[in-house]
């Protein structure tokens, strides 16, 4: 069973790990070792520890422990990774629906998000549109190919 539960402090390792495994697992098709490398180059525990807090990120638990989490900032998913061993069960789908129930109840109609061309399919099939493909510079300076895609929710 899947529970999403809202992130703290004590999650940012489980945090970091996930992101590491799913980049260098999942995205290996679509990116190369260098983009990878420098994508999953851990980040400073006090950037991680603050973006856990103040970007409302969740969790998603899977027989007790940590399986995927992602984040938001008002109305833009920033982050949404799951473990490889967690992929396909439910998890993403779990996660993006906190996520999107989220920014609804806050009184938002339009959903973004930076997509990677991995997960661009994920999305797609939920509701999302590509609306660019672009490049995010990494904090090494290395740039990725994204897909910028949003959702719209009515009114």
């Amino acid at each position: 069973m899947i529970r999403i539960r809202r992130a703290d402090l004590a999650d940012a390792q489980s945090i970091r790990q996930i992101h590491r495994r799913s980049v260098e697992t999942l995205c290996r098709e679509d990116y190369t070792k260098e983009q990878i490398q420098a994508w999953t180059m851990p980040p400073d525990s006090r950037l991680l520890e603050s973006s856990v807090v103040e970007d409302d990120t969740w969790v998603a638990t899977c027989r007790g422990v940590v399986c995927g989490f992602g984040s938001r900032v008002r109305s833009e998913v920033v982050a949404l990774y799951v473990d490889p061993a967690s992929v396909r069960r439910g998890v993403g789908r779990a996660l993006l629906a906190q996520l999107e129930n989220l920014i609804a109840n806050d009184g938002m109609h339009r959903i973004t998000l930076a997509s990677t061309l991995t997960a661009e399919k994920f999305y797609q099939a939920h509701g999302y549109v590509a609306v660019a493909h672009d490049i995010h510079l990494l904090r090494s300076g290395i740039s990725v190919p994204i897909v910028s895609m949003q959702k719209d929710l009515g009114s």
